[in-house]
């Protein structure tokens, strides 16, 4: 058997083209967009309910309604309680989930295409007849309360909290989970308010992926049981408000600490914009993943970390970019340059054709796999329709990627990957640590709690 080399990798085959089958497009009768996307491979309907809002809708000083709202869709109907319809759900073999992201509202689900009729029936119950009873509501509240308790007592939660505020500023965004005090002072009319205001139909888009019925049939279904959803919401727009203040250096103090958590972070863009593509490449680049050059260089060749990245937020109406790890308290200042450099060489020196290929063929085949099934399909399409992407976004992803040149990933590191445009958050002990960050500018010192 011939030996083989580990020097060289392996040549990976082309990607197959990407071919999705047209989307049919309807509308309901309350306005509500309809798209179908009819694939017989597997015996399976998938479902998924986009609506713009998500937690940035929430009023500045009563964070968590939305995600609140959408949790207790399935607690409890005018018919139903949480456990019936737990086990009504249990019974058609089906999934269902209610959520709140940043910019939406989701309701997702599959079911085996025998049950699709009751469980559209659970679905709309569930959405349009929900009560919020009062018991199920401080069930939530004490269990959220307990969650985000626990969340605050780790070190890397208040570095990515005062990073968010950093870089988003005075936007919904900065929230990066609700306060405990707000929490615990929900009631059901707020519930009910947000509901009403922000849970309409024309602000939504219904997508049906996998063994559909008959069109006519499927239309008259969803017609019968969406289409006396009719709230007259108002506008989930936050504005374009301005993201953060110019780049600072925060140290949170948290003594007798053994492990500093470092992340570096600015704002980028929207995911409408323009240079998505080549940033998106960039990012995986530099940190998305094991073979980037931050987990080469910080973790492999000089042993700095265990885990280093770097992420790329790309949201309706902002983004970010960060870098994020973990080290020992001695050598914060070596990762901070160490971060910095490889930053700096993004700009400063030409990426091979190999190492770009990679990073192509990498997206490309995470892309490719995440199509391969009806709710991985339904989330993608929800999401180009919610976003304005174009109805080709999914066909031309990977050539898109595939035409991200040298020339574009050297602008966009212009643009994003300047050391001197990022703000630094460092959560450990301040003796230690402040001498080490002073080479980075003036350093602002906070008790870990500060919010």
């Amino acid at each position: 058997m011939p030996a083989v080399s580990r020097s060289v990798p392996p040549i990976a085959p082309a990607l197959p083209v990407v071919r999705i089958p047209q989307f049919e497009e309807y509308a309901l009768s309350n306005g509500l967009p309809v798209v179908l996307l009819r694939d017989t491979r597997f015996p399976s309907v998938s479902l998924r309910l986009g609506i713009a809002g998500g937690n940035r809708v929430d009023p500045p000083a009563r964070t968590g309604i939305a995600e609140t709202l959408c949790s207790m869709f399935s607690d409890g109907t005018s018919r139903h309680s949480a456990r019936d319809l737990a086990d009504a759900t249990a019974l058609l073999g089906a999934s269902m989930h209610f959520s709140a992201s940043d910019d939406f509202f989701v309701g997702s689900g599959t079911v085996l295409e025998d049950n699709f009729e009751p469980f559209v029936d659970l679905f709309s119950e569930c959405l349009l007849e929900s009560v919020y009873p009062e018991d199920e509501l401080a069930l939530h509240k004490q269990n959220r309360i307990q969650e985000l308790m626990v969340e605050r007592s780790e070190a890397g939660y208040w570095a990515d909290a005062r990073l968010y505020r950093d870089v988003f500023g005075e936007h919904p965004y900065a929230v990066m989970s609700p306060q405990p005090e707000h929490i615990a002072a929900l009631e059901r009319d707020d519930l009910s308010n947000m509901w009403a205001r922000r849970i309409g139909p024309r602000e939504a888009v219904l997508v049906l992926v996998g063994d559909l019925p008959e069109t006519g049939n499927l239309l008259a279904l969803l017609e019968s049981r969406f289409g006396a959803w009719r709230n007259a919401t108002e506008a989930a727009s936050t504005g374009q408000a301005s993201s953060g203040s110019k780049p600072k250096v925060t140290l949170i103090h948290r003594a007798g600490s053994v492990q500093a958590e470092v992340r570096l972070g600015r704002p980028a863009i929207a995911r409408s914009h323009a240079d998505y593509f080549p940033l998106s490449v960039l990012n995986t680049l530099l940190g998305g993943g094991a073979s980037s050059r931050l987990f080469m260089e910080i973790r492999e060749k000089q042993g700095l970390a265990y885990h280093v990245s770097s992420s790329m937020m790309a949201l309706m109406e902002h983004g970010m970019v960060s870098l994020s790890t973990q080290v020992s308290m001695d050598r914060v200042g070596v990762v901070i340059r160490g971060l910095q450099h490889e930053m700096q060489r993004l700009e400063a020196e030409p990426i091979a054709a190999e190492e770009l290929q990679s990073v192509r063929n990498y997206l490309n085949g995470t892309f490719v796999l995440r199509l391969e099934s009806h709710s991985s399909l339904a989330n993608q399409i929800s999401a180009i329709k919610l976003l304005g992407l174009g109805d080709d976004y999914l066909e031309r992803y990977v050539e898109r990627v595939a035409a991200v040149s040298t020339d574009a990933l050297r602008e966009a590191a212009a643009r994003y990957f300047r050391p001197e445009d990022f703000s630094i958050v460092v959560a450990g002990d301040a003796v230690e640590l402040e001498p080490q960050l002073r080479e980075f500018g003036e350093v602002a010192v906070e008790e870990a709690g500060a919010e």
